[in-house]
């Protein structure tokens, strides 16, 4: 019965740990164009919560206390703004200029899709 109970725990730690990798990768391209926008390095080894602590500290300067989801929804929101606010003086000299060099951009794509 013991041996039943051990083995029993160290599947579901095992099962549990690939659940949490696999979750944890899903940022992965998101966090890619992050660090390369913000800090001109990517990180693609380190976890999505290592690189989701060092985008917070170089844009927020401090660490969130709430859950992973979170804290990458607040660092997508503030870089999806960012490149609004470039787009938005581009078009600008665009406009100012005569001469359109940029198509709407957004992090997933263009802007509406």
């Amino acid at each position: 019965m013991n041996n039943k109970i051990f083995v029993f725990i160290i599947i579901s730690f095992f099962l549990t740990s690939q659940l949490v990798y696999a979750n944890d990768s899903r940022y992965s391209q998101s966090l890619s164009r992050m660090e390369r926008e913000w800090l001109h390095k990517e990180f693609n080894t380190d976890s999505d919560e290592e690189r989701i602590t060092r985008l917070e500290e170089k844009v927020f300067g401090t660490i969130h206390d709430v859950n992973i989801q979170t804290r990458y929804k607040q660092l997508r929101r503030a870089f999806d703004v960012q490149k609004e606010i470039q787009q938005k003086h581009r078009w600008y000299n665009e406009v100012m200029s005569g001469i359109p060099t940029s198509v709407p951009m957004n992090i997933d794509g263009l802007v509406g899709e």
